[in-house]
């Protein structure tokens, strides 16, 4: 856990870094002390767009997002509904620090999305840098085709090609590798900073000691058993879950059981396969007008 704090702070001083020395944007929590060091929300306060009536403020936040959505940077970097608008950067230990810098580099004039009456962007030149893109115009770019960030993952179970897909469009190198044996696995591990698994891959304790780069263990699903979670926590690697992955599935399944109850289906599947044809004793009930509680 000491470790997971560590570098979620150190992620945190690379934004309040960038934060101090931009003049258009504070920490919403301007206490330090109650400050998150995971999501972290600034607040947009450019008189150009405090100035702007509330419906206005929170379009710009949303298009300020968007860019960073479209340029490929950042994912879900909207603020909250209710704030004023912004940004929420993620400083968790998911990230690295130099993604944190690479972010903010040269970032500290607010033309990325003009507000409205103001002046067009100033054309300026910026570094280049490896994590993230190159920023031009106070736009991000995503990597050039083939590039990639120097990431590796393993994919050590069956997942959608799609999976497979969002990694290496995000300039992250990937093997996909199911069916490992566990000695198979203990050979490779090391080599690799992520590691995405479903439920046959066991990241036990035994792996972890040696995978000296993991800072993640992605489980695609829900539950996280099979992932010596203590020992993954000891090492500072932060073991994620995709509680969401199936929901519409498990709720139309839901649904379909709830069904099947209420007109007694498996019973009258069970009597017509015996051959029966018990019609009146299997009507069942009509959900129409009933609660469900």
């Amino acid at each position: 856990m000491t470790g997971l704090q560590t570098r979620s702070n150190a992620n945190l001083n690379a934004l309040a870094d960038w934060v101090a020395k931009t003049p258009w944007v504070e920490f919403l929590a301007a206490t330090p002390e109650i400050r998150s060091n995971t999501s972290v929300c600034i607040k947009v306060v450019d008189p150009r767009v405090t100035g702007l009536a509330p419906d206005a403020q929170a379009d710009f936040a949303k298009k300020l997002a968007g860019v960073l959505e479209k340029e490929g940077v950042a994912l879900d970097a909207g603020g909250y509904r209710d704030a004023p608008p912004g940004l929420r950067i993620w400083c968790g230990a998911t990230v690295d620090t130099s993604d944190i810098e690479a972010l903010t580099l040269g970032w500290t004039g607010l033309s990325t999305v003009s507000p409205p009456n103001s002046s067009p962007p100033e054309r300026r030149r910026f570094p280049s840098h490896t994590s993230i893109g190159r920023p031009r115009r106070m736009r991000w770019r995503a990597l050039p085709q083939g590039k990639t960030h120097g990431s590796r993952v393993l994919i050590a179970d069956e997942l959608s090609p799609a999976a497979v897909a969002i990694f290496k469009d995000r300039g992250i190198e990937v093997d996909v590798k199911p069916g490992l044996t566990k000695e198979q696995l203990l050979e490779i591990v090391d080599q690799y900073d992520g590691l995405a698994v479903r439920s046959a891959t066991k990241p036990n304790k035994e792996v972890i000691a040696k995978a000296k780069k993991l800072k993640v263990i992605g489980r695609a699903g829900i539950g996280v058993d099979n992932v010596d979670i203590p020992a993954a926590t000891a090492a500072g690697i932060v073991v994620m879950n995709t509680p969401f992955g199936n929901s519409i599935t498990t709720a139309e399944h839901a649904i379909a059981m709830m069904f099947a109850l209420a007109r007694q289906l498996p019973q009258a599947d069970t009597s017509t396969q015996a051959g029966k044809w018990e019609k009146n004793r299997f009507m069942g009930i009509e959900l129409f007008g009933k609660t469900l509680g």
